[in-house]
C-alpha cells in the first residue's frame, strides 16, 4: 500500500504534456494566408515546467500547400485556487502556410520528440476557397519586393542588386521575420 502510494504521489508530481494543432484562421481564401500552429502545453504542481527549444517539426511537405517564417512563442502562468498552485508553460510553433490552390488541406497526425518522450501532434485542416469579386487585397499586394535585374546573367557572375520592399500603409508588418528566397548561388 505504501508503495503504491508513493507512486501515486510521484506520478501527481511529474508534469502533464498536452499537444494541440490548428490552422489560423481554418478557411481561407485563396491568395491569403494561413498560421499551423502546434501548441504544446506543459503544467505542474511542484515548479515551473522549463521549455525545451523545438528547432523542427516532421512535417510532410507538399506543392499545394508552402511552409515559411517558422518562429515559436512562450507564456508562463502560476495559478494559486484554495492553496493548490498549478505552474503551466506554453509553447506555440507557427509557421506560415501559403495554399497554391483551393482545396481542403490536411496535415496528418504525426509523432516528435520533446523531452525524451514521443508525443502525437493531432491532425489539422485548412480550406481555402475562391477569392470573391469583392474581396479586399492579399497581403502579397499590400507587401512586395522588387529587384531590378539585367535581362542575362551568367553563371559565376557577381552583380549588385537593389532591393525595394514595397508596403501599403494600411498593412501591419507582425511576424515577418525573413524574406523566402529560392535561388541558387544567392547571397
Amino acid at each position: 500500500i505504501f508503495l503504491t502510494l508513493l507512486l501515486a504521489g510521484h506520478s501527481c508530481l511529474l508534469a502533464e504534456v498536452q499537444i494541440t494543432a490548428r490552422f489560423n484562421p481554418p478557411r481561407i481564401a485563396l491568395g491569403d494566408q494561413a498560421q499551423y500552429i502546434v501548441e504544446i502545453t506543459e503544467t505542474d504542481n511542484s515548479k515551473q515546467p522549463e521549455v525545451e527549444k523545438i528547432a523542427s517539426l516532421p512535417i510532410p511537405q507538399s506543392e499545394e500547400l508552402k511552409f515559411r517564417n517558422g518562429r515559436t512563442t512562450s507564456s508562463r502562468q502560476t495559478s494559486i485556487i484554495n492553496g493548490a498552485t498549478e505552474y503551466r508553460v506554453t509553447q506555440n510553433l507557427i509557421i506560415d502556410a501559403l495554399p497554391a490552390s483551393t482545396g481542403k488541406f490536411v496535415i496528418p497526425a504525426f509523432i516528435f520528440e520533446y523531452k525524451g518522450e514521443r508525443f502525437q501532434v493531432p491532425a489539422a485542416s485548412l480550406e481555402v476557397v475562391e477569392r470573391s469579386a469583392d474581396a479586399g487585397p492579399t497581403r502579397a499586394e499590400l507587401i512586395f519586393l522588387r529587384a531590378e535585374l539585367p535581362q542575362k546573367l551568367y553563371v559565376g557572375q557577381h552583380i549588385p542588386v537593389e532591393l525595394k520592399l514595397y508596403i501599403e500603409e494600411s498593412a501591419q508588418l507582425r511576424g515577418l521575420n525573413s524574406f523566402d528566397r529560392s535561388a541558387d548561388g544567392f547571397t
